[in-house]
């Protein structure tokens, strides 16, 4: 009999354990103000609901970096990444962003709605996202660093948070080169190709 009521303190023990942690790694957190986001950040790592995206991100995507920027508007902001996916192209996309109670939003290239979590990265935001894309709205995990890379336990971290949140396997993103960083390293405004693109076309190029 005392050997069942331990067994069955030990099970209850390691299901209640992963529910205490997993409320504290996916805690949201509030947005201060727009500022917190500006300047120039390092993408960590990324994950998603979204099945067979972890094999797809590393071999399309090695290097990513952005920076954030305030416009004219007090409610609004933009937000220019780069990212690498072959030897010879860099690839920028340009966001107009706007923080609307302790909500970030997006409108354009996608439509989107951003939260941050809960980070013990002294210089990193945590952000989750819903992105809808054509008639699908999916689930991202984001952090970014002020640092050309995260530390094996700031990566440890962001996998638990993952885990708990039944993303993907994360996808560890390398400390960003510059793009272009020779003369036969050319980029690509993917701005114009997403208005210009049909609905198929951005959600399979998302999902890269």
């Amino acid at each position: 009999m005392l050997l069942i009521i331990l067994t069955a303190v030990l099970l209850l023990a390691g299901l209640s354990a992963p529910l205490t942690d997993c409320d504290t790694l996916t805690q949201q957190v509030q947005i201060q103000s727009r500022e917190q986001f500006f300047g120039t950040w390092t993408f960590g790592a990324e994950s998603s609901d979204i099945k067979g995206t972890h094999d797809l991100g590393k071999i399309f995507v090695r290097k990513l970096w952005g920076r954030v920027y305030p416009s004219n508007q007090s409610d609004h902001f933009y937000a220019f990444q780069v990212f690498r996916m072959t030897d010879t192209y860099c690839y920028s996309i340009t966001s107009k962003l706007t923080l609307v109670n302790n909500t970030v939003h997006m409108e354009h290239p996608l439509s989107a709605t951003e939260v941050l979590l809960k980070t013990s990265c002294p210089d990193c935001i945590l952000f989750l996202s819903n992105t809808t894309i054509g008639e699908h709205t999916y689930r991202f995990l984001q952090i970014l660093t002020k640092r050309p890379s995260l530390t094996s336990d700031e990566l440890e971290e962001f996998k638990q948070q993952a885990a708990c949140l039944n993303f993907n396997e994360p996808i560890i993103l390398g400390p960003p080169r510059s793009c272009p960083d020779s003369p036969d390293t050319k980029i690509v405004d993917f701005n114009m190709a997403f208005i210009q693109s049909t609905p198929r076309f951005k959600e399979i190029f998302y999902l890269i």
